[in-house]
């Protein structure tokens, strides 16, 4: 169920008319784990298969990236040119010709986990898609790239590219969250628990399969994974922020950011004082 989408689909729909006319595009839908990016383009997918070929691929963590991995994905005709090697530049005006070849969408997943080879052919891509009859769609987690990211180079270099537009998927309001509720059949709060799972459309689908009476192991476990990704110091915030709940701004958590003994002092008499707040879903980290 799309809640709170409609605008963001009506405008890769005319994306997708512009393309399919001629007039190719890329779009760089960003948003956080579990926003709901997948469900949109998968809708916007739909869509388009009346209309034309839908390719769909994506990079993951499971094992180092292999060259042009999510390209191999959606694009399986150029693995063969993948294995053969050569001259990179004209790897990409095959990987090109491939796409141009018939007009559609081609969707790439999670480009914050992309090879560097998926990276640079997007990026060759980008500014030579205006003829080819295809919208490109790559989804990546915005909140989850770093200033020395290879894809925030990336993002900086198609900035001024015509062709190219970004778009982000918000959280939902307190009224999509109502909206889920009332779907549901459920009876729990829509404002608390669009509290408590910060209008993450996963967080929310998943405390209510489970009738919003526990945090779901699922959710739990996103949570953790996306802390084990952050370094030390970013955990140590991270874990003050959960005790100290939704009040806590910034400025009271920049004396967390410090590091050595006091800090650590600091960290463990807030953690007894407000033990009983910690965020069930985040618990922190062992101090030594």
């Amino acid at each position: 169920m799309l809640v709170e989408r409609d605008d963001l689909l009506a405008e890769l729909v005319t994306d997708l008319d512009d393309a399919l006319a001629g007039s190719g595009r890329v779009i760089l839908l960003g948003g956080e784990a579990g926003v709901g990016k997948t469900a949109l383009v998968r809708a916007l997918a739909r869509m388009a298969e009346p209309r034309g070929r839908v390719r769909i691929g994506g990079a993951d963590n499971i094992t180092t990236p292999g060259a042009l991995g999510a390209f191999q994905d959606a694009v399986p005709e150029i693995a063969e040119s993948v294995a053969a090697g050569g001259d990179r530049i004209r790897l990409f005006r095959r990987l090109r010709d491939l796409i141009a070849a018939t007009p559609g969408l081609l969707v790439l997943e999670d480009l914050h986990w992309a090879d560097e080879a998926t990276l640079d052919a997007l990026r060759f891509l980008a500014r030579r898609i205006e003829p080819v009859p295809v919208l490109l769609v790559a989804t990546f987690r915005h909140d989850e790239i770093t200033a020395r990211h290879p894809l925030t180079a990336l993002l900086g270099d198609l900035a001024t590219a015509t062709e190219v537009r970004r778009l982000l998927v918000p959280p939902l309001t307190v009224e999509g969250v109502a909206r889920l509720v009332a779907a549901a059949g459920d009876a729990v709060d829509p404002t608390a628990l669009h509290l408590r799972t910060g209008g993450n459309a996963f967080f929310v689908t998943e405390s209510l399969a489970v009738r919003g009476v526990a945090l779901p192991t699922s959710v739990s476990d996103a949570i953790l994974a996306r802390v084990a990704r952050l370094t030390p110091a970013a955990q140590d915030v991270a874990a003050a922020a959960a005790i100290l709940g939704a009040g806590a701004d910034a400025e009271l958590l920049r004396p967390h950011r410090r590091t050595g003994p006091g800090r650590r002092r600091r960290v463990r008499g807030r953690r007894s004082a407000d033990r009983g707040r910690r965020h069930p879903g985040l618990p922190p980290r062992a101090g030594p």
